[in-house]
């Protein structure tokens, strides 16, 4: 500054260097994926002439959260302040909330933008799985692969490109015998399958069963994602674990007649009672036939089939037209059909008689009253103990 301070002389004033520091976020949290149950942590770094004071809120609400662990770090004027957020045990409901960090100069402060929590989960899963003696099943999970930049589910993009999560998957079943869980891997039965990413970036992880017993039924099974942290792409891991998954084993539980010693003429009903998923498909048979034998029998009302639940019931109404007891009887089958070749049978004996109260007595010698019989053929049979009739007179 100059000026003109008495007669004839100038006096010249400069004044020193004037600073100006900018107190800013300079660099704002970024939207952050984890694993359900792991730790998601939120950054927000500032600069300025001194310390600020950093808080996170929720969008929603405004209100503050957690506890932010702060650092400080100076470079000649500048001050930078680091303020941590640590979500720890993030469920399912943490999905979605959106964050904003705020940095405070005494009454003067700033706010960053709006940053999104995703929580990657097993999203699905096959809890209850039936399956045949025999046979093959399979259990499914479903787990999140895709790591997400918004609320709207729009992908996180590294390059142009989707980000997916690294994940390790594994199986357990339950022992019984010791009620632990054990690793699969020490059951050759066990066969854990390639794990397949569909187009919306869900994981399928399959795993079957082979050579199915009795003995699975009710047998407990359940998936371990093991995500892997990538902190460079805002990504912190963790190991999900699914629910319990059922084996359950489809069978006839059990096949009964009306009457298993029914006379000629009589209607008997075959009762076939089996357990799965959805009714099967039940058809009655007699041994070495592929149909109903009509010799012997006369359909009077095909089968019908009730359900409740998991349990089905097929009833078979039919007549008995001739003996078949010299034969030692008809063995009757009931198929259930599940679909897929899986098919599982049962059997009993039907057994028809004569009603020889009905029957005219003959006498081959009169004068021998107590030799009497109802035929030639019914003779021969009595001598061997293997009578056509019942309710003899």
């Amino acid at each position: 500054q100059s000026g003109h301070y008495g007669r004839g002389g100038t006096i010249s004033i400069k004044s020193a260097a004037a600073t100006l520091t900018v107190r800013e976020i300079s660099s704002p949290p970024e939207t952050t994926n984890v694993a359900k149950g792991g730790e998601a942590k939120f950054t927000c770094k500032t600069s300025g002439d001194s310390a600020a004071l950093i808080t996170f809120h929720k969008t929603s609400s405004d209100e503050s959260v957690g506890t932010v662990v702060v650092t400080e770090a100076t470079s000649g004027d500048i001050v930078t302040t680091t303020g941590i957020l640590t979500i720890a045990g993030v469920t399912a409901a943490d999905h979605g909330i959106e964050y904003y960090c705020k940095a405070a100069w005494g009454e003067n402060g700033v706010e960053s933008g709006n940053v999104f929590l995703s929580v990657l989960d097993i999203t699905s899963s096959t809890e209850t799985v039936w399956g045949l003696a025999g046979y093959v099943a399979e259990f499914k999970c479903y787990s999140d692969a895709l790591l997400k930049a918004n609320a709207n589910g729009d992908p996180y993009l590294v390059n142009k490109q989707k980000t997916y999560a690294d994940a390790q998957i594994s199986w357990e079943f339950f022992d019984t015998s010791d009620t632990s869980w054990k690793s699969t891997a020490s059951n050759s039965r066990f066969v854990v399958k390639t794990t397949m990413r569909s187009d919306d970036g869900v994981s399928l992880s399959p795993m079957s069963l082979k050579n199915l017993e009795e003995g699975d039924n009710d047998l407990k099974v359940r998936c371990n994602i093991a995500y892997q942290t990538d902190a460079a792409n805002n990504f912190y891991g963790g190991t999900v674990t699914s629910g319990e998954l059922t084996m359950k084993i489809a069978s006839i539980t059990s096949f009964t007649s009306s009457k298993s010693d029914p006379l000629v003429g009589e209607t008997i009903t075959l009762t076939c009672t089996a357990t799965g998923e959805t009714a099967p498909t039940f058809s009655f048979t007699t041994r070495g036939k592929n149909h109903f034998d009509t010799t012997f029998f006369k359909l009077v009302k095909a089968a019908t089939v009730t359900s409740v639940d998991s349990v089905h019931t097929a009833e078979y109404t039919t007549e008995t037209l001739r003996v078949n007891a010299m034969r030692d009887g008809q063995v009757v089958n009931c198929l259930a059909d599940y679909g897929s070749a899986q098919k599982t049978e049962k059997e009993l004996t039907v057994t028809t008689y004569f009603n020889c109260a009905d029957v005219t007595w003959k006498s081959l010698n009169p004068g021998i009253a107590s030799l009497l019989i109802l035929d030639h053929i019914t003779f021969f049979r009595i001598l061997y103990k293997q009578s056509p009739c019942k309710h003899w007179i």
